[in-house]
C-alpha cells in the first residue's frame, strides 16, 4: 500500500470518529482497513492506545477483530486488563477471539468469570469465534448464568440477551449439534469427544 492510501484510510478513520461517515462509508472503511491491516499495525495500535472515547475505542477494537490478525492480541489484551467501560471490554473480548492468537483462549476462559455480564458475553462470543471445541466444557458452566446483559448495540432481540442463552448457541455452533442448552446431552457429548 502506498503512503497516500494509508494516509487516506487513517484520515477516513478520523472522520468516522467524528461521526462524519454514514453506515455504508463506515462499512467500506472497515473492509478497507481490514484488507490493509498488516500495513497499519503500528498506526491502529497507537490510535487505540491514545483514544479516550468509548465509541471510538469500540470501533477500533471491532476493526482489529475484523482483520483476524493475531498481531493485535496484545493491544486487545491491554483493554481487557484495564478498567474500561463494560461495552469496551465486551468488544475487546469478542475481538480477541476473532484474532485467534495463542494468547486468546486462556484469556477468554478467564473472562467467563468477569463481574460484568457484558464482558462474560463478549468472552462467549470470543470463544465461539476462536473456534476451539475445547471451549465447550467451559461454556457449559455458563448455562446457568441468567444475569441480564445491558444491550447497548442495535439488536432485533434487545433485552433478550443472557450469557446462558448465548453460551448455548456457542456450544451448538462449536459442537455442530443442536443441544439447545441441554446440559446432560452436552456432558454426554463431551465424554464421547475427548478432544473437546
Amino acid at each position: 500500500m502506498s503512503d497516500p492510501n494509508k494516509t487516506e484510510l487513517l484520515k477516513q478513520l478520523e472522520q468516522f470518529k467524528l461521526g462524519a461517515l454514514d453506515f455504508r462509508e463506515q462499512a467500506k472503511l472497515e473492509r478497507d482497513i481490514a484488507d490493509a491491516s498488516s500495513e497499519l499495525h503500528a498506526e491502529l495500535v497507537q490510535m487505540l492506545e491514545k483514544e479516550t472515547e468509548p465509541a471510538a475505542q469500540i470501533e477500533l477494537l471491532r476493526i482489529m477483530g475484523i482483520t483476524q490478525d493475531a498481531f493485535y492480541a496484545d493491544a486487545i489484551l491491554n483493554f481487557l486488563s484495564s478498567a474500561y467501560a463494560p461495552e469496551v471490554r465486551q468488544t475487546a473480548a469478542t475481538s480477541l477471539g476473532l484474532v485467534r492468537s495463542p494468547k486468546s483462549f486462556a484469556a477468554l476462559i478467564d473472562l467467563l468469570e468477569d463481574a460484568s455480564p457484558n464482558v462474560r458475553l463478549g468472552a462467549v462470543y470470543g470463544l465461539q469465534a476462536f473456534g476451539d471445541r475445547g471451549a465447550i466444557k467451559h461454556l457449559l458452566t455458563k448455562l446457568s448464568d441468567q444475569e441480564p446483559v445491558r444491550v447497548w448495540w442495535n439488536s432485533p432481540k434487545a433485552g433478550g440477551y443472557t450469557v446462558a442463552k448465548e453460551a448455548a448457541v456457542a456450544i451448538d455452533d462449536l459442537s455442530g449439534q443442536a443441544f439447545k442448552g441441554n446440559i446432560q446431552k452436552i456432558k454426554e457429548w463431551i465424554e464421547r469427544n475427548a478432544d473437546a
